[in-house]
């Protein structure tokens, strides 16, 4: 016997999760790049050094230091070359799919953004059909890819969707939160930059004295230079605004319920406010996320 044909919006919901799980899956590998590179650029750096410096104390050491310094440089270039920009825009690209599945699940479920007629099932049917599509070239990543089960979001009217869209998964589940995160880490990570440029004029101060010392400053230096690319390549401080100034407008809209010329806003109206600032903020971090990769670039 063939298998029930569950409803759309069930359907698109499993997609959802598919595709969101793909998402994830693309973005751990630039992720770790970025973070092995940082590391072994460091770590080249400090071996080559170490190793230049015990020659006269150890012959054996100081050509295990090199070769490991050569070893940790050879493994900054592979990932280098591994580390794509069209990586980044997979990944990119599998998130605005699920994105987009999502919008659609809430609004199907809220009965609004062109859901509210008879024919809803087959409209929804159609936009994920025509969704998946536009991905075609991303579906071999998706293979293997169960959808977790979860119910439906529990949203039937306006009330509900802005307690569970807007207030719950957007507000205090993700953009509040995540906006806190990327400012402790941009102002952890700074303070990192400062420290080391720091140590590293106060190592170059020292220098008259203690001569062998100034090389170190160099590896420092250095340390300093990697953090710097790695933050420019996380680019904490752009999702940290965006996500500060997405909170805020979704706030509003929760708050105020108005549009941006202060007139009141309808249910349906309200609803499509809210998924076009979710839209927006999606389409800019996209954007960024797809520019050049910075690491990959200055090499």
């Amino acid at each position: 016997m063939a298998a029930p044909v569950i409803p759309a919006v069930e359907w698109a919901w499993q997609q959802q999760s598919v595709w969101s799980q793909t998402a994830d899956k693309l973005k751990a590998g630039p992720t770790r790049l970025r973070s092995l590179r940082l590391a072994l650029t460091v770590v080249a750096a400090a071996l080559a050094l170490a190793g230049s410096q015990v020659k006269p104390v150890s012959l054996p050491a100081s050509t295990a230091l090199a070769v490991a310094a050569a070893l940790a440089l050879a493994g900054t270039g592979l990932l280098s070359g591994r580390a794509s920009a069209e990586q980044v825009r997979r990944w990119t690209r599998a998130r605005s799919v699920s994105e987009a599945l999502k919008s659609e699940v809430f609004l199907f479920l809220s009965a609004s953004g062109g859901y509210s007629n008879a024919d809803r099932e087959r409209r929804l049917e159609a936009e994920v059909q025509r969704l998946e599509r536009e991905a075609g070239g991303l579906r071999r990543y998706t293979a293997g890819i169960r959808a977790r089960e979860r119910p439906l979001p529990a949203v039937h009217d306006t009330r509900s969707y802005l307690d569970v869209r807007v207030r719950d998964s957007q507000l205090e589940g993700f953009y509040e939160p995540k906006a806190r995160f990327m400012l402790k880490r941009l102002r952890l990570l700074k303070v990192v930059q400062v420290t080391l440029a720091l140590v590293a004029a106060g190592l170059a101060a020292t220098a008259a004295v203690w001569p062998s010392v100034a090389a170190w400053a160099a590896v420092v230096t250095t340390a300093g230079g990697a953090v710097a690319a790695y933050l420019a390549a996380e680019r904490y401080e752009f999702l940290w605004i965006e996500y500060s100034r997405t909170a805020s407008e979704l706030r509003r809209l929760l708050d105020r319920r108005t549009a941006a010329d202060g007139r009141p806003l309808s249910d349906a109206e309200l609803i499509a406010e809210c998924e076009q600032v979710i839209s927006v903020q999606n389409q800019a971090w996209m954007a960024k996320w797809g520019e050049e990769d910075i690491t990959v670039a200055a090499d």
